[in-house]
């Protein structure tokens, strides 16, 4: 279970990360402010990147792909490059910034119950 604690622990400076971007407008710097990454996808070799991280164990994918961050990306990359700085795009990049919080909060919520669920498991 330490693992799983570890996990957790990192989880939740990841929503602290996403609770920036999505209420206070914050940059993404990707991998390099990610606890997650951090631990498990900086200075990996290919194939050890992402072994470990919950997200990738939730996705069976590397660099959270197949999660809410591939639309955010997308959303930052028309936002920043394009230059289109309307309300609307602000709306849609805050938006998709929420959603990949929420995936957090959800993914958080599974080994949270893991864990007691692993605690209350009679011993064999």
């Amino acid at each position: 279970m330490p693992k799983t604690k570890d996990n957790i622990r990192l989880l939740d400076l990841s929503i602290k990360k996403w609770q920036r971007i999505t209420y206070f407008g914050h940059a993404d710097d990707g991998i390099s402010d990610c606890a997650l990454c951090v631990n498990y996808a900086v200075e990996q070799p290919m194939h050890r990147c992402c072994k470990g991280c919950p997200i990738h164990a939730d996705t069976g994918k590397i660099l959270c792909s197949d999660t809410p961050y591939t639309h955010y990306s997308r959303c930052e990359d028309d936002f920043e490059f394009s230059l289109i700085t309307t309300p609307k795009a602000r709306h849609a990049l805050r938006t998709a910034a929420n959603h990949m919080l929420v995936y957090l909060h959800q993914l958080r919520h599974t080994l949270v119950c893991s864990l007691h669920s692993h605690k209350e498991a009679p011993n064999a």
